[in-house]
């Protein structure tokens, strides 16, 4: 779901304190994917919920290449089931303070949101410039112009629970709140103010990404390093083939090189025809990862013509030798056979 003005806050209060509150319900616990995202496109800036397995990751990135940053809260053991998980999150001058069930998870001195950050695109249950879908169930969602105390927390944390609802007084200075009680059409109304969440009639990422550097990319994750030696093993058969193909078929000269910028040119299409796939990241890691798997099936394949068991092998199925098509072993036109008298 996205929403251009899903929250009535003033883009300009960048010092504002500031509150949200999620009543959502994981699909699988085992999981991984951005619940929500808060995206400012003007300045390219995302505050973004995400579940990575059974913990809650906060994270705040701006995408400026010159600017580059990210910030991130890591608070463990949040999702250990498929039951309804209720967080807070409340920031001012001070930091940030997470709850869990109105009792205080995680504080981040430092780490600071605004009022300003409601200001940008709502994203529910994705993430913007790559696709990182959720799946589960979004119960409640509520933002507010400050930071709320610890009493206003446990209090809305009870009546979310017993009632399905907030009981907000002026105090809580809500900017938002979506009860998604519509269970009908595609539009999810808020009950404060005239913001609204809307279903696309396609899937899409906002912004997509195309040819991400890697630096943006990397993140300490086992989800990472398995892309990463997937990406490298898939091509090392690439490699393999084609420069055995250019090196004994066809007795090239420089048969390596070919073969390296074959994988780095199969590479670079695959991720830029990808840009236009929402379900797929484009990123240079991978343009990297496939090229160094292209260099090691280059080695591979030069260690078993080498050994003499590719001569074998392709012997015993076609009767040749590749000594036959050897480029050392090719007789020049210029070069004379002696006759034997």
């Amino acid at each position: 779901m996205f929403g251009f003005n899903a929250v009535k806050a003033k883009p300009s209060q960048n010092d504002a304190a500031a509150s949200m509150e999620v009543w959502l319900q994981p699909g699988r616990i085992w999981d991984s994917g951005t619940f929500l995202a808060l995206y400012r496109s003007e300045n390219l800036r995302s505050v973004s919920l995400r579940q990575s397995q059974t913990n809650l990751a906060l994270q705040v990135e701006r995408y400026d290449p010159e600017r580059y940053g990210r910030a991130s809260i890591h608070v463990t053991g949040v999702f250990r089931g498929t039951k309804p998980v209720f967080i807070t999150l409340t920031s001012d001058s001070e930091g940030t303070v997470v709850y869990l069930g109105g009792v205080v998870a995680q504080t981040a001195p430092g780490f600071r949101l605004s009022a300003a950050d409601f200001a940008g695109r709502l994203i529910v249950g994705d993430s913007p410039r790559q696709s990182d879908s959720w799946r589960g169930q979004f119960l409640g969602l509520a933002f507010y112009e400050q930071a709320l105390t610890a009493r206003q927390t446990l209090k809305h944390y009870e009546t979310w629970t017993k009632v399905g609802r907030p009981e907000l007084v002026a105090d809580d200075r809500p900017v938002a709140l979506y009860l998604f009680g519509e269970h009908m059409g595609v539009v999810a109304h808020s009950q404060v103010g005239s913001g609204s969440l809307s279903i696309p009639n396609q899937y899409t990422v906002l912004d997509q990404k195309s040819l991400e550097p890697p630096w943006q990319e990397f993140e300490m994750s086992r989800n990472y390093w398995g892309a990463i030696v997937k990406n490298v093993v898939g091509f090392i058969p690439l490699g393999a083939c084609f420069y055995a193909y250019w090196s004994v078929a066809r007795a090239l000269r420089r048969p390596a090189l070919l073969t390296i910028l074959t994988g780095l040119g199969v590479s670079f299409i695959i991720e830029f025809l990808q840009t236009y796939l929402p379900t797929r990241d484009s990123g240079m890691t991978d343009v990297i990862t496939n090229t160094t798997g292209t260099i090691l099936g280059i080695s591979l394949e030069r260690i078993i013509l080498a050994s003499g068991v590719g001569d074998r092998i392709l012997t015993s199925v076609t009767g040749c030798s590749t000594a036959i098509a050897s480029p050392h072993r090719v007789q020049r036109k210029d070069q004379q056979i002696p006759r034997v008298v």
